[in-house]
């Protein structure tokens, strides 16, 4: 078992344009399958918020580079992309 820290990443319209924050947005149906699959990348506890200006999932989590890669593999971005625009708490 790792141990978790609380971690925010996030896009913004400080570093990117709409085109790529709307890769990463996530809909009602891409938020619940976060919240399934949150278990097995050991993500204990999350919150999401998604809008036109931003995408940000806050996190207790054995490491930022897990919630990016969940992040992109339910969204149309890919990791390369959002950890060059991203920001990381």
């Amino acid at each position: 078992m790792h141990l978790n820290h609380f971690f925010v990443i996030g896009i913004n319209y400080k570093k990117s344009d709409t085109t790529i924050r709307g890769k990463y947005a996530i809909s009602s149906e891409q938020y619940a399958t976060i919240l399934q699959k949150a278990a097995a990348y050991e993500i204990t506890e999350l919150f999401i918020l998604s809008t036109c200006n931003r995408t940000e999932i806050y996190a207790v989590a054995p490491s930022a580079a897990i919630l990016i890669r969940l992040l992109c593999n339910e969204t149309a971005g890919t990791e390369e992309t959002f950890k060059k625009l991203c920001y990381i708490k």
